[in-house]
C-alpha cells in the first residue's frame, strides 16, 4: 500500500540533439564530445532512428526497459509538449558526467547524464528532474485533469484561510491508501504529548506482515522504538511498523482521531482497518469483500473478528502483482482530499514538531524542488486503482500550504506518472509568488 517509487525523479535515459548518419568514432572524441554525442544520440533512438542498444548500456535497458522509457517519454510530451532543446548546462568529461537541462513546448526540468567509462561509451544512467511549467494556470491544470479516467480529486489551500487556491471534487469521499497512516502519527504523537507513552518506549516485532514491508524480513522480538515504528510507517510506508502501532494504540483510539481531525464523515473510516485485515478481506474473495461493504458497523467489526489471517487463496495477492484493483469501493479507508487537508492543517496547528519532522524523512521531492519552501512534508498511498498524494507545505513567510489528490478506477490502474506529473504543476501552482 506505498508509493511504490520515488516522486522526485523519474529514472530514464535521454539527451540532445541529432546524430550523425555514420557511427562516430567515440574513441577518438574528447569527453565533452562524447558527451555532446551521446545526447544527440538518445534524442536520435527517442525519435525512432537510432536503436536503443546502440546507445544505452545493457545493464541500463536491463533495468529500464526501451517500452519503458517510450512509454515514459511519451507521457513527458503529452504533459509538457514536444521537447524542443537540450543544453548542457555542467560537464565534467573526465568523469563522463553532465548535467543538462531539457526545455519542452510547456516545461523544463533539469538532468543529469552518467557515460560508461569504457568504449564504446555507452549511457549508463540518467535522471530527470521534476518538470517546471514554463506559463501553467489553474484552468489548464483541471482541464488536463478532467481528462483522468475513473474519478480523480485535488484541494490546494492555505491553512487558516477559507478560500480554496484549487479545488477539484475536493469534497468527494476517494479511497487513500497508506495517507491513512497520517491518523496513527498523529493519535500517537497528541498520547505522547498527554504523557501515556514515550518515543522512547520500545516494543517487540510481532504479528502478520504483507511482503514490501520495510521490517517484513526482520525476526520476530526485535526490539522497536515508537519513533523508529512511526518513521518506518511514514517515511517507508512500512505496513508491519503500522500494524503493530495500530495494535497498540488501537481501534477506539484511532476512529477518535479521525474526529477530532475534522473528517466530514467518520464512519466512513469505521471501523479503522489494519492493513493485515485489509489484506484478509481481500483475499476472501468478491462475496466477502461485497458483503462486508454492504455490512453495518456492528456486523463489519464481527468481520474483522473473524478474519484474523489472511487464506492461502491467494487471489488477492495475485491481483496486487498483476495490477488489478480489488475492492477499493468497499474495502479501503477513504477521505475527500478536504479531509485529508483538514488532517494536514490539524498537524500543522498542533505545535508538535515531531509529526513535522518525521513527514519530512521523505518529502517526495527533488533537493531543488524541496529548497524553494522552508518545510516539506508528505504521506502518499497507493494500491491499484488507487493513488493518493499529499504535502504539507511551509513557504518561506511561515504560512502552510496543503495539497491533497487522489485518483481512483476500481476497473484499471491508474497511471502512476501521469498523476505525478500532474502533482509537480499543481506544487508549481502552490508556490506563493504563483498565487
Amino acid at each position: 500500500m506505498s508509493l511504490r517509487y520515488s516522486l522526485a525523479a523519474f529514472v530514464a535515459a535521454l539527451t540532445s540533439f541529432s546524430a550523425s548518419a555514420q557511427a562516430p568514432d567515440m574513441a577518438a572524441m574528447t569527453g565533452g564530445d562524447r558527451l555532446e554525442q551521446r545526447a544527440a544520440d538518445i534524442a536520435a533512438a527517442l525519435n525512432g532512428t537510432k536503436p536503443y542498444s546502440d546507445v544505452f548500456s545493457d545493464a541500463f535497458l536491463a533495468a529500464v526497459p526501451i517500452l519503458q522509457l517510450e512509454g515514459l517519454f511519451a507521457q513527458l510530451e503529452k504533459q509538457a509538449g514536444p521537447l524542443e532543446a537540450i543544453e548542457i548546462e555542467k560537464a565534467t568529461p573526465a568523469k563522463g558526467q553532465a548535467t543538462l537541462h531539457l526545455r519542452f513546448e510547456k516545461a523544463e526540468a533539469k538532468g543529469e547524464l552518467q557515460l560508461l567509462s569504457q568504449e564504446p561509451y555507452k549511457v549508463g544512467g540518467f535522471r530527470i528532474g521534476a518538470l517546471k511549467p514554463l506559463a501553467d494556470t489553474p484552468k489548464e491544470l483541471i482541464s488536463d485533469f478532467s481528462e483522468l479516467h475513473g474519478k480523480a480529486g485535488l484541494l490546494l489551500q492555505r491553512v487558516g484561510a477559507d478560500e480554496r487556491l484549487l479545488s477539484i471534487n475536493a469534497d468527494e469521499s476517494f479511497a487513500i491508501g497508506s495517507t491513512f497512516k497520517l491518523y496513527i502519527l498523529s493519535a500517537l504523537s497528541q498520547d505522547i504529548a498527554d504523557g501515556k507513552i514515550s518515543w522512547s518506549d520500545v516494543l517487540s516485532l510481532s504479528g502478520p506482515s504483507s511482503p514490501g514491508s520495510v521490517l517484513h524480513d526482520w525476526p520476530d522480538g526485535s526490539p522497536m522504538t515508537l519513533h523508529t515504528l512511526a518513521t518506518f510507517m511514514i517515511s517507508q510506508s512500512d505496513n508491519r511498523a503500522t500494524d503493530i502501532l495500530a495494535n497498540m494504540l488501537g481501534r477506539g483510539r484511532l476512529e477518535e482521531e479521525v474526529r477530532r481531525a475534522g473528517h466530514a464523515d467518520p464512519s466512513a473510516m469505521q471501523p479503522f482497518l489494519t492493513t493485515a485485515e485489509l489484506f484478509a478481506l481481500k483475499q476472501r474473495g468478491k462475496e466477502v469483500t461485497d458483503r462486508y461493504g454492504a455490512a453495518d458497523d456492528a456486523t463489519q467489526r464481527a468481520m474483522l473478528a473473524e478474519v484474523s489471517s489472511p487464506n492461502n487463496s491467494g487471489n488477492a495477492v495475485d491481483s496486487y502483482l498483476t495490477g488489478k484493483p480489488v475492492a477499493i469501493d468497499t474495502v479501503e479507508w477513504f477521505a475527500s482530499p478536504a479531509d485529508v487537508s483538514r488532517l494536514l492543517a490539524y498537524i500543522a496547528q498542533s505545535g508538535r514538531q515531531d509529526m513535522l519532522d518525521i513527514m519530512a524523512v521523505n518529502p517526495a521531492l527533488n533537493a531543488e524542488e524541496t529548497a524553494q519552501w522552508d518545510y516539506v512534508g508528505y504521506k502518499g498511498g497507493s494500491e491499484p486503482g488507487v493513488l493518493s498524494l499529499n504535502w504539507l507545505l511551509r513557504a518561506k513567510d511561515g504560512a502552510y500550504y496543503t495539497l491533497t489528490m487522489s485518483w481512483n478506477d476500481p476497473d484499471q490502474e491508474v497511471d502512476e506518472a501521469k498523476f505525478i506529473l500532474l502533482a509537480y504543476r499543481a506544487l508549481g501552482l502552490a508556490l506563493p509568488s504563483k498565487n
